[in-house]
């Protein structure tokens, strides 16, 4: 399990929870993948998924 908290203007550099069977790595894939938002923005903390074109 790995849980995150940021603070004003910290980050999480742009990743893949999947690796293709080509590159394995210790561990393997994550089965799930769980985000929650416990506050509100009007700017920033974004999320971006490129493949599916949606924040």
């Amino acid at each position: 399990m790995q849980v995150q908290r940021y603070e004003k203007g910290q980050h999480y550099m742009w990743h893949a929870d999947f690796m293709d069977n080509q590159r394995p790595i210790a561990g393997g894939n994550r089965v799930v993948t769980l985000i929650m938002y416990l506050s509100t923005v009007t700017t920033g903390g974004e999320t971006f998924f490129p493949n599916a074109k949606a924040r």
